[in-house]
């Protein structure tokens, strides 16, 4: 976890540094208005935007697995017969 939000800091810092710098802003729900967030904030929100893209990654392998498994296992249930492919 420490690593994570050492990476999350370390793209946020890159962020900033930039010419122009860049920043992290959250639309107002109540306002429309766009606000900067916090050093924090963004830290945080880059960690989470990595924790989604690897739970993502791993889903879209299990699915990979479990669609290369299915033809070749018998079912045990009443509806034999249908496999749906949503590749």
């Amino acid at each position: 976890k420490k690593q994570k939000m050492d990476i999350s800091k370390a793209i946020v810092e890159a962020i900033y540094s930039k010419t122009p710098p860049g920043r992290f802003l959250k639309k107002c729900p109540d306002t429309g208005q766009w606000n900067e967030l916090s050093r924090r904030e963004a830290a945080d929100r880059a960690a989470q935007a990595m924790a989604y893209v690897i739970k993502g990654e791993s889903l879209k392998e299990k699915r990979r697995q479990r669609r290369s498994r299915l033809p070749d296992q018998p079912t045990n249930n009443h509806s034999e017969g249908t496999y749906i492919n949503h590749s």
